[in-house]
Formats: structure tokens, C-alpha cells, sequence
């Protein structure tokens, strides 16, 4: 697995942190972690360390005003800032992997923060998404506070591992 840190120019001028983790392997999709609030992008390493595992390509980024990124520690003038920054990544991420599809794997605020991009329409992620409130969501928040690598069954259903 290859470990790579990177930021880019979010709105306002803010500076946003980002990881990716490539797989050994050329990747057969893209998925991009989505933190929730007062998080970091480096808290899923091993959920990124699974997915590269099974030739994901993984990446994520740290919310403006979250872990590494510049901005107000944990306030955002506009939600729908998270938002757009989320877009920005992706259209990075797909420009790296214009061929694959790519998916977004919110937790908690990430999963809202997924929920509202997915919904603009133009051509985002694949058409999944979880929050707490589902047994994916559930799952995926035990299996995150525990420290376990392995996805909870839901998710094989979703991303063929």
C-alpha cells in the first residue's frame, strides 16, 4: 500500500488536507472517506488499510476547520461549504481515475455531507450511501470504534470485496 498526504484550495481560500492509500494491485474503484464532525481523515487508516487491501483506491480529506486543513476549528460559515469541498476532491479523484467508478463512504456529519453532494445530480458517486440510522451505518460505527479493520456484511453487498 502506498500512503500519499496532499492539500488543495477549498473556498475562501482554505486550505484542505487530503490522504490517499493506493493499492498494490491497479485499483478496481475509487472510494472517498467522509469524516464526521470534530474528526480526521486519519482516524479511517484502517478502514483504508482494508479497502487497498481488496485493490481499493481510498481516499479522504479533512474537513475545513478539521485535522489538518486550515479554517475556524470545527465552524463552517456554510454547510454546504463541507459540501463543495467534498466536489472539488472528487473531481480530483476522478480526474486520477477517470474509468473507475468511485464511491463515498460517509460517517456520521460525513455521511450528510455525502447525502447532499450525491443529491446535486452531475454525475457524482455511485448511487449508495449509509448513516447511522441503517444497519450499515450501525454496523460501520461498530466496526470503526472497535479498531476492526473488516467491513460489517452490508457493506460486501455494496463494494464486492
Amino acid at each position: 500500500m502506498q500512503h500519499q498526504t496532499g492539500t488543495f484550495t477549498g473556498l475562501s481560500n482554505t486550505m484542505i488536507f487530503t490522504q490517499q492509500w493506493l493499492p498494490d494491485q491497479p485499483p478496481r474503484a475509487a472510494v472517498i472517506l467522509v469524516h464526521g464532525i470534530g474528526e480526521h481523515s486519519g482516524r479511517y487508516a484502517h478502514a483504508a488499510a482494508h479497502f487497498t487491501g481488496h485493490d481499493y483506491a481510498v481516499y479522504a480529506l479533512d474537513h475545513r476547520g478539521h485535522g489538518q486543513s486550515g479554517g475556524t476549528r470545527v465552524y463552517v460559515k456554510h454547510f454546504s461549504d463541507y459540501v463543495d469541498d467534498l466536489e472539488t476532491y472528487f473531481e480530483q479523484v476522478r480526474a486520477a481515475h477517470p474509468k473507475l467508478p468511485i464511491f463515498v463512504y460517509g460517517h456520521s456529519m460525513g455521511s450528510l455531507i455525502g447525502l447532499l453532494f450525491a443529491s446535486r445530480g452531475d454525475g457524482g458517486p455511485e448511487p449508495w450511501s449509509m448513516s447511522q440510522e441503517d444497519s450499515l451505518g450501525a454496523g460501520l460505527e461498530s466496526a470503526l470504534h472497535s479498531g476492526q479493520a473488516a467491513p460489517v456484511p452490508p457493506v460486501r453487498s455494496y463494494l464486492p470485496l
